[in-house]
């Protein structure tokens, strides 16, 4: 009967020590909630520019070498209203800016500019702000608004320019991926300068 509870004992300290040294012997991470990570972006070098021109728009703009400018032939799988609908697409970070033109008619600029801000307005329920940067150069007669929208929003980014009396062009950023404004923050701010520079460089034919 000794020998048995001998036995017993031996055996139970044998699988004691095997167990702690399982236990201690695999290394795990420990359990904590680990900080996103995000894909680096490799943006393009800046400096080379070239002016855009096409026969159907009655405006011309600097753009960067490194986006495709091309004319929007279908928006919503119909026709677009005028020839001069362009898409300035950034391959490298799967962005566009959708622009859309419209030559003015009698007392249409309020109802224009009343469009820009409803359809802006919509952002409102996950924007965390909207800052409004008003355009006025009058040597150039160049007028408008850009809207920088913060937040998980569908368009980071969107202006118009108008000459008040013949022509209007509304702008829209967009990114072919789930709105993060964490994400995205980087390709945000990149677009941005483009932007700027290209309504700098805007002039009416």
């Amino acid at each position: 009967m000794i020998n048995e509870l001998k036995q017993l004992r031996l055996r139970y300290c044998l699988i004691s020590t095997m167990l702690v040294c399982l236990c201690f012997g695999c290394k795990q991470d420990p359990l904590v909630p680990k900080p996103k990570g995000y894909f680096k972006l490799d943006f393009p070098d800046r400096g080379n520019y070239e002016q855009f021109q096409m026969a159907e728009c009655d405006f011309v703009f600097n753009h960067p070498t490194y986006v495709i400018v091309e004319k929007d032939t279908l928006f919503f799988n119909e026709k677009p209203d005028d020839p001069c609908w362009l898409n300035v697409k950034y391959p490298m970070l799967n962005g566009v800016v959708h622009m859309s033109y419209k030559s003015l008619q009698q007392n249409e600029l309020n109802q224009l500019t009343e469009d820009y801000h409803r359809m802006k307005n919509k952002h409102v329920i996950k924007a965390d702000f909207i800052d409004d940067a008003v355009i006025r150069d009058g040597s150039k007669n160049l007028f408008g608004l850009v809207s920088q929208v913060g937040g998980d929003v569908a368009s980071a980014h969107q202006f118009y320019i108008t000459d008040s009396t013949n022509h209007f062009v509304r702008g829209s950023l967009y990114f072919r991926t789930p709105p993060n404004a964490d994400s995205l923050k980087p390709a945000v701010l990149f677009v941005r300068e483009d932007l700027v520079n290209m309504l700098e460089s805007w002039q009416w034919k």
